[in-house]
């Protein structure tokens, strides 16, 4: 649930502050995967109590 929300936010941040229209559906849903793992990684470890 946290990784699609984490998706389809990452895919906001494409639309609105990227030039998406440039990039192939493919390569932004590898850039959406990536920052989606990221960012769960990050808040994962902010909420064990890890740095």
């Amino acid at each position: 649930m946290l990784f699609t929300l984490a998706h389809e936010l990452t895919h906001y941040y494409q639309w609105n502050f990227m030039e998406d229209e440039k990039k192939s559906d493919r390569s932004l849903e590898i850039m959406a995967n990536r920052w989606s793992t990221y960012i769960l990684k990050e808040y994962g470890g902010k909420m064990a109590g890890e740095g």
